[in-house]
């Protein structure tokens, strides 16, 4: 199982709808086994899959849950979505979770999660993490066990904001894992425009000390993204727009990097 992080600690970049989009594309077209783990407290990705605990049912396990457990029970936690992968959902008990993990000093905080997931190595192709713009203990639980980081970026004036502390957290987790990379930034609601076009060359000026690519695709703007907030993520309800063909592009390009 390959593990891929899109991770940014800016909002407003589009990466749940990346994220879920990414996981689409991958199930769909290629056939491939996803698991998505959803490890921000806002559960946006969550109740997006179908998959909140809307009556806070009871038995009904989270990413909380998992990262409290002394016993494997990652398994247990698995839903499937409409869309045809397994979902491991959070809720807002993460919140809670975070702060009783990184005040536990008995045991270690940054595994938890590698240890819960290692089980599962051999019952999927790609585990994909939708992240929180806020660190906490599970974002670096999920960095340190990672192959790949993808960082989505919305262009503007303060766009490479935070791009920093991104490249500066992936180089601290390297640590307990030192097969993490950034694989790259890739650009979400794109436009034609001088802005986006300078925001462009800025962003790869500032990734270029540190020997960091830009994707090739870029995520062009399209009213059909934010239709799509109140239905279907656009690669479903809108295959033939602009985005969902970037989508599937950036898909088929991250591919090919790891060939």
């Amino acid at each position: 199982m390959r593990y891929i992080s899109f991770y940014n600690v800016k909002g407003g970049t589009a990466k749940t709808h990346s994220a879920i989009s990414f996981a689409i594309i991958l199930a769909k077209k290629y056939n491939k086994r996803v698991l998505f783990v959803d490890i921000d407290p806002q559960s946006s990705a969550t109740k997006s899959l179908g998959c909140y605990n809307e009556n806070d049912e009871e038995g009904i396990l989270s990413i909380a849950d998992i990262m409290l457990s002394k016993d494997n029970i990652a398994s247990k936690a698995i839903q499937h979505c409409k869309y045809g992968f397994d979902v491991i959902p959070s809720s807002f008990d993460l919140l809670g979770a975070n702060i009783r993990v990184s005040s536990d000093l008995l045991r270690p905080q940054q595994l938890r999660l590698k240890k819960q997931l290692e089980p599962l190595e051999n019952d999927y192709d790609f585990c994909i993490f939708d992240f929180s713009p806020y660190p906490t203990i599970t974002a670096v639980n999920a960095l340190c066990i990672s192959d790949d980081v993808l960082v989505p970026i919305k262009l503007g004036k303060y766009g490479t904001d935070g791009l920093e502390n991104v490249i500066e957290s992936v180089f601290e987790v390297k640590e307990y894992n030192p097969k993490l990379v950034i694989k790259g930034c890739f650009a979400t609601v794109y436009e034609k425009s001088k802005v986006n076009s300078n925001g462009l060359s800025e962003l790869k000026e500032a990734l270029a000390p540190f020997g960091l690519p830009v994707f090739n695709t870029y995520i062009r703007k399209t009213c059909k993204v934010v239709e799509s907030e109140d239905s279907d993520p656009v690669v479903i309800s809108a295959p033939s727009c602009t985005a969902s063909k970037d989508y599937y592009a950036l898909v088929e390009e991250y591919l090919q990097s790891i060939s």
